[in-house]
């Protein structure tokens, strides 16, 4: 499989983690009580799938955007949406180093990073969404 395939693939796969994410995120785990009776409760679970595909994206976003600079022609594409992917590769970063640091935390200490957390997340689904628009 040439670099083309592996970019075409990776985008597929690093769009769809990404709506995972932020539907693990915003809609299930802030649904769900922060405590319960149980030993490891549903919230975990989901926080664990949360971090996990977190984890998991950052190196895929590395790898699309790796192979999708080798492609010839790339430079003649839409230099803003590059900037975009760009931009949003970075926030990725930064919202990896703040989700891991909401797993160090305290739950008084959670409030401040958890909405800065939020707000990243938003901006870098928009960033996604703006890249896909101009380079899809």
């Amino acid at each position: 499989m040439g670099a083309a395939g592996i970019t075409s693939r990776t985008a597929w796969v690093v769009a769809l983690l990404l709506v995972m994410q932020a539907s693990l995120g915003v809609f299930r785990v802030r649904a769900l009580p922060a405590t319960s009776v149980s030993a490891f409760p549903a919230r975990a679970w989901l926080l664990t799938a949360h971090a996990i595909v977190g984890f998991v994206l950052l190196p895929l976003t590395l790898m699309h955007a790796w192979n999708s600079m080798r492609l010839p022609g790339m430079s003649r594409t839409s230099v803003p949406g590059l900037w975009m992917a760009t931009g949003a590769l970075l926030l990725l970063v930064a919202q990896a180093a703040s989700g891991a640091s909401l797993l160090r935390l305290n739950e008084p200490q959670r409030n401040g990073t958890r909405r800065l957390h939020l707000a990243m997340a938003a901006v870098l689904v928009m960033l996604a969404g703006i890249h896909v628009v101009l380079n899809g």
